[in-house]
């Protein structure tokens, strides 16, 4: 059984050896007339900024020419390679750019590229929270539900190996007929179960095994959070797979946001993402 892949986007430093900062642009030699037009005789032009990124959030744009990063002149993108890798995550830069052919120049904190798996995390949770926590799953058949004496549920197909599902006792072969007491009849109803339970964890999944039902309760943190760190207004959640160690928080008015966007959006989002993955990994191809 294929499993949704979460891609997880290693963007920019752009130090490809040691990426430990994230800025959150991609960026392409600007030509002869861009710099002209931007009364410039060197400098890189931004192709494309990820949203919620330390760029995005100081005020960089696309098409932006950058020529100087506090006293280092950019003329090409091994310059700011070079610059990148002496940064460390807490690093608060200034860049020095051409904006619709005015000079200006803006501060950026840079951020941990840990930052970027945390915005892909809630991005795919939102979209598949069943597949992001390592479950298969499809609506159980009118036959098998009057067999089992069920209105509707869920037949979970099967687990991913080493799962936050395995990790905390889903089995394939359950049957979830509700989790926080909502219904759940289909993939869509869900989806909305798992996505309102991100504020009331852990989620109380009402399950069906072996001819019995029971309570299970499923946290998306892994159980690696401490109660007494915990902050009313947090959510937690870890990586998809039980091996990451990376735990993540998350404001409630962030998520709140993020369940009011539509589904188009979120998927323009993880698109986009995907792309600069892939112009990444086509730029490391390049360079070995």
């Amino acid at each position: 059984m294929k499993f949704y892949i979460f891609s997880l986007l290693l963007l920019l430093c752009l130090n490809l050896s040691a990426q430990q900062v994230y800025l959150g642009i991609y960026v392409m030699p600007a030509t002869q007339i861009e710099l002209k037009q931007a009364n410039l005789s060197y400098g890189i032009k931004i192709d494309s900024i990820v949203p919620d990124s330390p760029a995005a959030t100081s005020g960089l744009k696309k098409n932006d020419i950058i020529y100087k990063i506090n006293s280092i002149l950019i003329r090409s993108e091994i310059d700011l390679q070079r610059f990148l890798t002496h940064c460390t995550p807490d690093s608060t830069i200034e860049i020095f750019i051409s904006q619709n052919k005015e000079f200006k120049s803006i501060i950026v904190a840079l951020a941990d590229r840990n930052d970027l798996h945390k915005e892909l995390y809630i991005y795919n949770y939102i979209q598949n929270p069943w597949l992001f926590i390592g479950m298969n799953v499809e609506p159980i058949s009118q036959g098998l539900a009057h067999l089992l004496k069920l209105e509707t549920g869920m037949l979970i197909l099967d687990i991913r190996e080493n799962s936050i599902a395995s990790f905390q006792g889903l089995e394939a072969g359950d049957i979830i007929i509700s989790i926080n007491d909502m219904p759940t009849v289909n993939e869509n109803s869900l989806t909305k179960a798992m996505n309102l339970g991100l504020q009331n964890q852990p989620m109380k999944f009402y399950l069906w095994r072996n001819s019995e039902k029971f309570t299970k309760l499923v946290s998306l943190s892994n159980r690696l959070t401490n109660d007494n760190n915990q902050n009313s207004d947090e959510i937690f959640i870890v990586g998809p797979d039980i091996y990451d160690v990376e735990l993540y928080s998350y404001s409630k008015e962030k998520i709140n946001i993020l369940l009011n966007k539509p589904k188009s959006e979120l998927e323009e989002d993880i698109e986009r993402l995907e792309n600069e993955i892939y112009k990444l990994r086509r730029k490391i191809g390049n360079r070995q």
